[in-house]
């Protein structure tokens, strides 16, 4: 996947989790009383919504550290023509690795 797909994708994916997250908030509970003991169907996972947030957060930082990202932008500010450097010894182009 490259930039131009991801970014929408994650932001996407934030909508959608913050969408859930406020849907699970929100939904109806249903209380039922037992003999001795009370049970609370539907009550709000603070836990899930809180990694809901979390993960919706995280989408949308990296799209935009995505969007910001200038790598793979070439650009030639200094109006001068890119050259390569050719070692002493032959004709190859000198690296910073070793062979």
């Amino acid at each position: 996947m490259n930039k131009r797909t991801l970014i929408p994708v994650l932001l996407i994916l934030a909508v959608i989790a913050v969408v859930y997250a406020v849907y699970k908030g929100t939904a109806v509970t249903m209380t039922t009383i037992e003999t001795g003991r009370t049970v609370v169907y539907g009550q709000p996972q603070h836990g899930l919504t809180l990694g809901l947030c979390l993960f919706a957060g995280a989408c949308v930082l990296g799209a935009s550290l995505l969007a910001l990202d200038d790598r793979l932008r070439i650009t030639n500010t200094d109006g001068q023509t890119a050259t390569t450097t050719t070692t002493a010894t032959g004709n190859r182009v000198a690296t910073n690795y070793p062979r």
